[in-house]
């Protein structure tokens, strides 16, 4: 016969003033297990991540979820940080994995789920990320849907003094130009730093009845940069890629390509291209690679 408790998924003894000595009993014996003062689990119950954000939200009622625990219950499910981090006026550290911290969340950057839940919302939480040292919060952010006028509005109601701010404003910096891929942001950095101008991000281009998007182009110039992100392609991957990238050269373009390893090269290369004289041969260039030779050197291929 089940105990009478275990209709209550979690067992808290402010909810049960007149079940303290079962309580006591069923944590004698090991049925249930303590995960915050007051707040328990059945032993045979896996603590998840979502039992910890329940267990956190019966503790203190009033807390605010924050940083990676509100980005995982709303914009980035897939985000792997099994800690609980909250916002807490009162609370102070009671277990490993809860993380409170005292500094308050703006009113006008508090959101609520589906399941009532209070949290940062995912311009907030995506900014707290980013000032704690993740790199790709703001990209990812941007990429799941959220706006760069809605981060930089965000950005300007955190206090003036808040630590981490200058590590925000860089990842805003580099994301200025909304890059769509790790990669993307990393190059945009690159031709910021080397004051490289003319250049558009996920440039819109027509060649017939196609529409393709240049991950960096340069239109006076009719150069195009892409950026290969992906260690695999599959056989129609690649197939696509190079239909792509015909019609892109049939169309007057040339095109330069770089990954990951070859980035470094990229900033020279592009400056080299510019600065060419190429009016006595209007054609395309075709596509163009860069490689080094056995001193060391990059040339064009």
């Amino acid at each position: 016969m089940e105990h009478p408790l275990r209709c209550h998924p979690l067992v808290v003894r402010r909810e049960l003033p007149r079940s303290g000595g079962t309580i006591d009993r069923l944590l004698r014996d090991e049925r249930l297990v303590r995960m915050l003062p007051g707040v328990h689990r059945w032993s045979d119950i896996e603590e998840t991540f979502e039992l910890r954000v329940a267990a956190t939200r019966k503790w203190d009622p009033d807390a605010i979820f924050v940083g990676s625990t509100a980005a995982r219950l709303s914009w980035w499910s897939e985000l792997s940080d099994p800690l609980v981090r909250v916002s807490s006026r009162s609370k102070r550290k009671a277990t490993a994995w809860l993380r409170p911290t005292a500094q308050p969340v703006p009113d006008e950057l508090v959101a609520e789920n589906a399941d009532g839940l209070r949290l940062a919302s995912p311009e907030c939480s995506a900014l707290q990320l980013a000032g704690a040292g993740h790199r790709d919060a703001v990209f990812e952010a941007l990429r799941r849907g959220l706006s760069l006028a809605h981060l930089n509005e965000a950005l300007a109601c955190f206090p003036k003094r808040l630590r981490g701010n200058p590590l925000r404003a860089l990842r805003m910096a580099e994301s200025m130009d909304e890059p769509w891929s790790p990669l993307e942001r990393d190059a945009h950095v690159l031709l910021r730093a080397a004051k490289v101008t003319g250049w558009e991000a996920n440039h819109r281009i027509e060649v017939g009845d196609r529409v393709y998007f240049a991950d960096i182009a340069f239109p006076e110039a009719r150069l195009i940069v892409e950026l290969d992100g992906w260690t695999f392609h599959s056989i129609a991957d690649r197939v696509s890629d190079n239909d792509r990238q015909n019609d892109l050269v049939t169309a007057g373009w040339t095109v330069v390509r770089f990954s990951f390893e070859t980035l470094d090269s990229m900033v020279g290369l592009v400056q080299r291209v510019l600065a060419a004289d190429w009016t006595a041969a209007p054609l395309a260039l075709g596509v163009m690679s860069a490689a080094r030779d056995d001193t060391g050197d990059w040339h064009i291929a």
